[in-house]
């Protein structure tokens, strides 16, 4: 629990203190956490540590925690914050609430390279130094058992015991993070080599659950630093020169100092606060607040019927959680009813294209980003306007609200440079109405919206100027943890299964926004599971780990696929004969073959990557030239294969494998030997939110230090700023040297 009976917050703890600020450290984590030499707490998160506290004016102190009792002591309030490498994962969210993620890597092991490993089946026998408590340990447990082979695993309290068992040769093997597991073999164990489990996280603070204005004051702070460049410059110091990782960016202004953070909820509020998912559950009608007239958002349709992009994530939500997508009441809301609902309990949730910003923030709580739109400008097409500079002195309509009145000004003022009067509209129909009838000169709003309506009306045109992003996420009850993490949980699960796509393609063209994923454990076998998991996915997700074996299947050779070659796609894998197994990533919606397909390495000419030289294959696949046969059996979420190409999700997971064919009796067997060529790229990579060059190149090289090759590669996607790479661009991996 996060607060007493009186509803005490973190706030109270750190004010009875004496504006202490308690911090969980390792001592013994390079580059995260550590004692140097003179004894000194250093590392990455002690440093963002010490930029918060003197942000907040507040002093700390750092205790050391273990793997094994830092969430206990979050818990139990000896500390207000955990800055001990936690990965952010479906069981640790379950336990406590997290920050933005300022780190991300992937889990390895450390091996000596006189007794390499090659596989997964080179563990089986192979004694494993792991440390108790971390997360990682479970996760290879599970992945272990899903393929049937068997380890030993040596569990130790903290990582140098663990270290030097591996030295002394008790151990065939250390379990750890990349970041140290690189940094102990530069400087203990140079014969040595880093082998990757194709498993990542996010790193972020460990917070009390249930605070969500404690979470909020982190992560204002956290973008704050970033914008500065004080972030930057603390990241690069422990870990190189190397593109930064991006924080979450949200407009507005955070209303709260540190020192005027609420450190009491008032007892009513925590009493109407009782578990919503049972309430929800026992109800057996989900309670949404949508839109009536936001097309493509939510609106009424020709037939009465409410329908649109949030409509179709809501029903999918009731559909998942109460098994039936028409469990919903749609309760109309607006810009201004739509969080006093929330707050009154009138509804469960809200998807009404509702900016994540910072004032809302301290009003209700958010869900991950779904959707990024940008605030635009919507004018007649016969009044000359040709942009937002036009408009100095005309008056303007504005849909976003009372609460976005002010802040909206403040944009055109100091973006625009104007000063135009404003005139609020609850609804986007009536503001429009009074643009087309001359009484107003613009409507500022949605650009998506406003674009939808130039094509109903196409007297009135969109002003090309982009005046703010505004991103987009499910607004739930503030203090409401639970519902907030199914809300998460689910869209990172309806983003795997290719659900969210099929939804968004209705609405929108172009490529789905990448809902960011907190790690890629739900991509692998053997996914742990809790109530909000068992939610969120579907129960053929949770229940097919392994792939099918595809019989009868040859290898393809490395030397006879020609370039261009359409290729179709059949799960599964192949007897141990036959090598040609790789693991997918990306959303191929159309296969060619520009290089000979290896064992190991593949290349195409859609966003399909192949980690190098991985060490478990969980989500196998094989090509085949589209004149193949695809049996009847083979399909995707979409429906059945078509003839030369296959629309998958974001990532090739343990569903579609069991949707896949079983077996295919035609063998591959391409004559065309493939002329010369350039060198072509390993991979094709699209930018996940929590995307850095450094995180990239770790992915495909298993080094953080081959991000200029990747950079070289795209600067005209990614501009002069290495730091700065734009969410869902594909990016070119290339072979390196």
């Amino acid at each position: 629990m996060s607060r007493d009976a009186g509803g005490s917050l973190t706030m109270q703890r750190i004010q009875n203190r004496g504006n202490q600020l308690i911090v969980g450290v390792f001592y013994d984590y390079a580059p995260f956490s550590f004692l140097d030499s003179s004894g000194t707490v250093a590392g990455l998160e002690p440093d963002l540590v010490r930029a918060l506290a003197a942000q907040w004016n507040v002093d700390v102190t750092f205790v050391p925690v273990t793997p094994s009792t830092r969430l206990q002591s979050l818990l139990a309030g000896q500390i207000d914050i955990i800055a001990a490498a936690l990965p952010h994962s479906f069981a640790h969210e379950r336990a406590v609430d997290f920050s933005a993620a300022y780190a991300r890597d992937s889990i390895a092991l450390l091996i000596p390279t006189e007794s390499p490993t090659d596989g997964l089946q080179t563990l089986a026998g192979k004694t494993i130094a792991t440390i108790q408590g971390d997360s990682a340990t479970a996760r290879l447990e599970a992945l272990l058992a899903e393929y049937a082979i068997t380890a030993n695993f040596l569990p130790f309290q903290e990582p140098p015991a663990a270290l030097a068992a591996l030295k002394a040769g008790q151990a065939d093997a250390l379990l750890g993070i990349s970041a140290y597991l690189s940094q102990v073999a530069e400087e203990q164990l140079p014969a040595s080599a880093i082998v990757p489990l194709g498993l990542d996280y996010g790193y972020g603070f460990g917070l009390v659950p249930g605070d969500p204005l404690f979470r909020n004051m982190v992560n204002e702070t956290l973008q704050a630093l970033a914008a500065s460049g004080a972030y930057a410059t603390i990241y690069q110091r422990w870990f190189g020169a190397t593109a930064v990782p991006s924080i979450p960016t949200w407009p507005g202004t955070w209303p709260y100092t540190f020192d005027a953070l609420p450190a009491r909820l008032p007892l009513q509020q925590l009493t109407a606060l009782e578990s919503r998912i049972t309430t929800m559950r026992t109800r057996g009608v989900l309670l949404a607040g949508v839109p009536y007239d936001m097309a493509p958002f939510g609106f009424l349709n020709e037939g009465g019927v409410v329908d649109g992009f949030e409509i179709g994530l809501v029903r999918e939500f009731a559909r998942r959680w109460l098994g039936d997508a028409e469990a919903v009441e749609f309760v109309r809301v607006t810009p201004d009813t739509a969080m006093p609902l929330l707050n009154a309990g009138q509804v469960d949730l809200v998807a009404a294209a509702l900016t994540h910003s910072w004032p809302h923030a301290a009003e209700v709580d958010f869900s991950t980003t779904y959707y990024q739109d940008t605030l635009g400008l919507l004018v007649r097409a016969d009044d000359g306007v040709a942009s937002t500079t036009d408009l100095a002195g005309a008056t303007l309509a504005t849909v976003t609200g009372s609460k976005g009145w002010n802040a909206t000004a403040q944009l055109l003022r100091e973006v625009a440079g104007i000063q135009p009067p404003l005139l609020p509209f609850q609804e986007y129909r009536t503001a429009i109405q009074a643009l087309l009838a001359g009484q107003v000169h613009g409507v500022v709003g949605s650009t998506t919206v406003l674009r939808a309506a130039t094509v109903t009306h196409p007297q009135l045109q969109l002003l090309p100027d982009s005046l703010l992003p505004q991103p987009y996420g499910v607004g739930v009850p503030l203090f409401a943890d639970e519902v907030r993490d199914l809300v998460n949980i689910t869209l990172q699960a309806m983003w795997l299964d290719g659900s969210y796509a099929q939804i968004y393609r209705q609405w929108f063209t172009g490529e789905p926004y990448a809902i960011a994923l907190w790690s890629n454990e739900a991509t692998l076998p053997g996914l742990a599971t809790n109530p909000l998991v068992e939610m969120a996915f579907s129960p053929a997700y949770l229940s097919t780990t392994a792939a099918p074996t595809l019989a009868n299947v040859a290898a393809v050779s490395t030397d006879t696929l020609a370039a261009g070659e359409e290729m179709a796609i059949l799960f599964g894998v192949t007897p141990a004969a036959s090598p040609v197994v790789a693991s997918a990533r990306g959303t191929p919606a159309r296969i060619q073959s520009t290089r000979a397909i290896g064992s190991s390495a593949s290349s195409t000419s859609t966003p399909m990557s192949i980690p190098p030289a991985p060490l478990l294959p969980p989500s196998p696949m094989i090509l085949v030239p589209t004149a193949t046969p695809i049996p009847p059996s083979a399909a995707t979420l979409d429906g059945p294969v078509p003839e030369s190409s296959v629309t998958l999700p974001m990532a090739v997971t343990p569903t579609l494998t069991s949707q896949a064919a079983a077996t295919a009796t035609v063998p591959l067997s391409p004559t065309v030997t493939p002329a010369a060529q350039s060198p072509l790229p390993l991979a094709i990579h699209r930018v996940r939110a929590t995307d850095a060059l450094t995180s990239i190149a770790k992915e495909y090289y298993g080094q953080q230090a081959f991000w200029p090759l990747i950079y070289e590669a795209n600067r005209e996607t990614i501009g002069d700023d290495p730091n700065i790479i734009p969410v869902g661009a594909e990016l070119v991996i290339p072979v390196k040297p």
